[in-house]
């Protein structure tokens, strides 16, 4: 019992932290702060990661599918933290590969994402229902980057990380617009738009993504820091089923 109440206290200082959710890829889609429900569709694998296993996606509606849960939201600050590994870019199907997505059946009216885009570049939006803010910058395929997106609705301002490097930012007066259409199936998403399978738009990211953190503030993340998994192992990359990391710090 002693053991269970240290991991809970964990979660728990991690969720005071601002941290909201945490997937850490292996061999699952749990979100291990609250448990919020999300689902495989199609041909979602695993693979050798950062650490552990990462998620695989191998076809054009693979996606992990997220509930459109409150805390997922943001109408303020908030921070993505992921490792992706992309194969190829996009453009069979759309200019855009989503790896982190919120929005719903509607064309272009999506609160955030970040995404690779067909012209080779990392895209971190926000839209707050009449037009979009945003930050790119280049991206190098078949090799692991630790992105961090962010946006300061205090200072109005997006920044987008590439292996703890600040590459890109700009200053808005936008804010992503919370309330969704239920009529045009609203969701989160990892890896795709929230609904691929409906035929209506797919965003297929052909890649592995690893170790994703969402926070409800606006931090830039370590890479050292952004893992939710257990030990890393060098040699074969097994996964350790072991307590959570300490939060993540936060960097100036």
């Amino acid at each position: 019992m002693k053991g269970l109440a240290f991991v809970l206290a964990l979660v728990a200082s991690q969720a005071e932290a601002g941290l909201v959710a945490a997937f850490a890829a292996e061999r699952s889609t749990a979100d291990s702060v609250q448990q919020i429900r999300s689902l495989p569709h199609d041909l979602v694998g695993y693979a050798p990661g950062v650490r552990g296993t990462a998620f695989d996606f191998m076809s054009d509606t693979a996606s992990v599918q997220i509930v459109d849960h409150p805390q997922l939201a943001f109408t303020g600050s908030f921070t993505i933290s992921l490792w992706a590994f992309p194969r190829s870019l996009p453009g069979k199907h759309s200019s855009n590969a989503q790896i982190f997505f919120r929005g719903d059946d509607r064309n272009g009216n999506d609160p955030y994402c970040l995404c690779l885009r067909a012209d080779g570049v990392w895209h971190f939006a926000i839209n707050n229902g009449d037009g979009s803010a945003v930050v790119q910058a280049p991206a190098m395929l078949n090799q692991w980057a630790h992105l961090v997106a962010n946006f300061d609705a205090v200072r109005g301002r997006m920044r987008l990380y590439a292996n703890d490097e600040l590459i890109a930012q700009t200053f808005t007066t936008a804010t992503p617009f919370r309330d969704l259409e239920i009529q045009w199936d609203p969701g989160v998403s990892i890896g795709n738009v929230q609904r691929p399978q409906q035929n209506r738009h797919w965003q297929p990211f052909d890649g592995l993504i690893d170790e994703i953190l969402v926070f409800d503030d606006a931090r830039a993340v370590a890479s050292r820091d952004a893992f939710v998994g257990g030990p890393r192992t060098e040699a074969r990359r097994e996964h350790v089923i072991s307590l959570f990391d300490a939060p993540s710090s936060l960097i100036p």
